[in-house]
């Protein structure tokens, strides 16, 4: 969670007080976590001072979506699918 200049360690906060405050962004992304309790996260991370903030410069970031339910790959060759099918080059990739 992004605060001024800083980040909020919200995995770091979430395991000192224990609040059921989201553990990832898959989480997050799906639903299942307690707003409430993100909420009460950020605003006790935000009372502890600097303890739980991260400088927006040192803040190592990983993969957002780390256990994704499918990943969808879309590689065509435009122009010689375009040559094949007897069809002129598409100005834009086309994907239905």
């Amino acid at each position: 969670m992004r605060s001024d200049k800083h980040i909020i360690d919200i995995g770091a906060a979430e395991r000192a007080f224990k609040l059921g405050a989201p553990a990832s962004t898959d989480q997050v992304i799906s639903g299942d976590y307690d707003a409430k309790a993100l909420r009460s996260i950020i605003d006790k991370a935000k009372a502890a001072g600097r303890k739980y903030l991260v400088a927006e410069k040192d803040a190592k970031f990983a993969p957002c979506v780390t256990q994704p339910g499918k990943i969808l790959c879309v590689g065509l060759n435009y122009r010689a699918h375009a040559a094949e099918a007897n069809q002129k080059l598409p100005k834009e990739p086309i994907l239905l």
